[in-house]
C-alpha cells in the first residue's frame, strides 16, 4: 500500500463501510502485517469507526468520523449489511481482518487471509442483518453475532453472545451452527430464539418451527426442540428443563411495537422480558388471572409499569435488569 495517509485512511474507511473489494482487503492485510505501528493505525481507526457508530445514526456516525480524521471522505450507506429502516436504535456492524489463530492477530509468515465479520448491538439497541446465505437474524441488546465472510462446504458456524432469533436459510447439504454458551444448537430450516447473555445465569432456545438439535457437555445426550418447546439451562445448577410454551411470545422483540388485547399477564411477561432485555418476576396465579390491553412503542419499562399500576391493583420494583411485580392487597 502507498504510505500516504490520505491513501490508507481512504481504503480503510472503504473496508469499515464494507466498499473494500477483495484486493483492496488483501492489501489493507499486507499493510497491517508490515508493523506494529500499521497494525496500532488499524485498530484506532476501527475504534474510532465503532464510537462514532454506537449511538448514531448512519449519517450521523459518518459525519462524527469525517470530523475526526484527515481527508473528509464521504461515507455511503453500508452495501452488504443493511438494517431495517424501522428499527428505533441503531446497530453497529463490525468487520475484522483475521489472520494466524486469533481474531486481530496477525501471524508471520502465514499469508492466507480469513476475514471474520461481527454484528454489534450496543445497549438498547436492536438489529436485523442477512447472512451471507441468506439466514435472516435479529439481534435484541447488547448482543455479537460472530461468522466468516463465506462459510464451509458442509457447515455454516456463527457464534452468539446475546439474544439472537433466526430464520435459517434451508440447504440440505449444509448444516447451521450456532455456538453459544457452551452450547451447540443445529438447524437446517428452522426458526428459532437464543438468548445466552453472560450475565445471565439462564441460557434459552425456544423453536418457532422446524427442529434443531442442542447439545453439549453440559446437557449430556443431545435434545431435539419440537416447535413451542423451551429448552432452560441453569448455569449456576446445572440442569436442564424442557417445556410447552408459546414460542412466538419469545421473539415479540423483534416488532416495532407490542400490541395487548385483553391478554393475560403471564404472556405480556414474557413478551415485555424480550423487548425491554430484562427479568420479571410476578406471582405465576396472579399472572394468570390479570389481563390487559395497552400498546407499548417508546415508552420506559418505568413509564409502562407506573401505568399498568394505575390499572391493576400492583407495586413494582425495579433493580437494575430485575423487575418484581407484587399484587396489591
Amino acid at each position: 500500500m502507498d504510505n500516504r495517509t490520505e491513501d490508507k485512511d481512504g481504503l480503510i474507511i472503504r473496508y469499515l463501510d464494507g466498499r473494500a473489494s477483495t484486493r483492496e482487503e488483501a492489501r489493507l492485510l499486507q499493510w497491517i502485517k508490515q508493523s506494529e505501528e500499521n497494525r496500532n493505525d488499524f485498530i484506532r481507526m476501527r475504534d474510532l469507526w465503532l464510537l462514532c457508530c454506537d449511538s448514531a445514526s448512519t449519517d450521523e456516525a459518518g459525519a462524527r468520523f469525517r470530523s475526526r480524521i484527515q481527508g473528509g471522505y464521504a461515507l455511503p450507506q453500508p452495501h452488504r449489511y443493511r438494517l431495517n429502516g424501522w428499527w428505533r436504535v441503531a446497530a453497529v456492524i463490525l468487520v475484522c481482518l483475521v489472520a494466524g489463530y486469533g481474531l486481530g492477530r496477525i501471524s508471520p509468515g502465514n499469508e492466507k487471509m480469513h476475514v471474520q465479520n461481527r454484528f454489534i448491538t450496543a445497549p438498547g439497541s436492536k438489529g436485523q442483518f442477512v447472512l451471507p446465505d441468506g439466514t435472516k437474524v435479529w439481534l435484541n441488546s447488547n448482543s455479537t453475532l460472530s461468522f466468516p465472510e463465506s462459510f464451509a462446504a458442509d457447515a455454516r458456524v456463527v457464534s452468539l453472545e446475546g439474544e439472537g432469533y433466526f430464520e435459517v436459510a434451508k440447504r440440505e447439504e449444509q448444516a447451521f451452527w450456532v455456538q453459544t454458551g457452551g452450547m451447540k444448537v443445529e438447524a437446517l430450516g428452522t426458526a428459532f430464539d437464543i438468548a445466552c447473555y453472560s450475565s445471565d445465569n439462564l441460557i434459552e432456545a425456544v423453536l418457532l418451527e422446524g427442529s434443531v438439535r442442542i447439545s453439549g457437555e453440559s446437557l449430556g445426550e443431545p435434545i431435539i426442540l419440537k416447535p413451542n418447546q423451551l429448552l432452560s439451562f441453569n448455569k449456576e445448577k446445572n440442569t436442564t428443563s424442557l417445556s410447552t410454551t408459546k414460542a412466538g411470545l419469545y421473539i415479540d422483540w423483534i416488532k416495532d411495537k407490542l400490541v395487548f388485547n385483553n391478554d393475560c399477564l403471564a404472556d405480556i411477561r414474557i413478551s415485555m422480558e424480550g423487548w425491554y432485555n430484562i427479568i420479571i418476576d410476578c406471582p405465576e396465579e396472579f399472572a394468570a388471572h390479570t389481563h390487559m390491553s395497552f400498546t407499548v412503542r417508546n415508552e420506559s419499562i418505568e413509564e409502562i409499569l407506573r401505568a399498568m399500576s394505575l390499572i391493576i391493583p400492583i407495586r413494582y420494583s425495579i433493580e437494575g435488569q430485575h423487575v418484581q411485580i407484587i399484587p396489591r392487597e
